[in-house]
């Protein structure tokens, strides 16, 4: 029997943070599978040059200072208690007013009713007094720790990535090319639901545009959700983990383009499942009955 769905795109984010609100997208990745044959027919793979994401910027001054502090802070040894480097100073929650008026001026001189700091301007930012803040907004927007997790740095941004205008242009195209009349690609990925699609809806939004749009928005298959419901006793399941269970070894985890491959895998697997291939099938005839009445 056909598939009324003629492809799906599994695909993964690697982001400078958990926060879709202002932690900004690193890399991205995508695997077109065929639904009728389950082959994997094209990829595409983007990274993205930094860009600050300020939209969630608080009003006043003193309150973005708290937030930054919040997010940033770290206990510090000697005194047990939690401080943010600024000009190296260590501040605590009450002493954060030398940040707060830095703010305000960033605020005047760059932001006037937009969002957005690209790379170019950033640059320019960090040649100026304010570069200490500027290097603070870009941890905040890319956060150390998501650096670390994924192998991904500024540098590395810098080399391979392209302008974010760019980036969207490329993911755009890519959804479009798989798009075949009416039936819109279905979705897939590891977590998708409540981490990869929200950070996507937010990078299209951007642009003015729904992510849902491009997308079969009856459809969406979240390959964890799948394997909750299939190994609901596994200590972990991450993509590795489960990836292992059906013989799919996972290599240079936590790259987009890596990520997806292997999760493209295991999407198959599992939809070669769900359809009995590789599974003997019995000879059971449906019998009728008859009601005697």
């Amino acid at each position: 029997m056909k598939s009324p769905y003629t492809k799906a795109i599994v695909f993964d984010t690697e982001t400078g943070g958990l926060k879709k609100d202002f932690n900004s997208l690193t890399e991205l990745a995508f695997v077109a599978i065929d639904m009728e044959t389950l082959e994997a027919v094209d990829e595409m793979e983007v990274m993205i040059l930094p860009y600050l994401d300020l939209g969630t910027m608080q009003e006043e001054p003193l309150k973005e200072a708290k937030e930054i502090y919040k997010y940033l802070s770290v206990k510090d040894e000697t005194t047990g208690k939690k401080v943010l480097t600024y000009k190296s100073e260590k501040l605590g929650i009450k002493d954060l007013e030398p940040l707060s008026k830095d703010i305000e001026l960033f605020k005047a001189l760059y932001l006037k009713g937009k969002t957005i700091i690209d790379y170019t301007e950033l640059v320019s930012i960090e040649e100026t007094d304010l570069k200490p803040l500027a290097r603070l907004l870009f941890d905040k927007c890319y956060n150390p720790e998501a650096f670390a997790a994924t192998g991904i740095n500024r540098q590395m941004l810098l080399d391979e990535g392209v302008d974010r205008g760019v980036a969207y242009k490329k993911i755009e195209a890519f959804f479009l090319k798989h798009t075949e009349g009416n039936s819109k690609p279905i979705l897939s990925g590891h977590n998708i639901r409540k981490f990869d699609n929200p950070f996507m809806e937010k990078f299209f939004s951007l642009y003015k545009k729904d992510f849902n749009n491009f997308i079969n928005p009856t459809q969406m298959i979240d390959t964890l959700e799948w394997s909750r419901l299939k190994w609901f006793n596994m200590p972990s399941f991450s993509l590795g983990v489960v990836a292992n269970e059906v013989g799919i070894t996972l290599k240079n985890a936590h790259r987009a383009i890596n990520d997806t491959r292997g999760n493209a895998k295991f999407f198959i697997k599992m939809m070669q499942h769900l359809r009995g291939q590789g599974v003997e099938k019995s000879n059971y005839k449906r019998r009728k009955f008859k009601m005697n009445f």
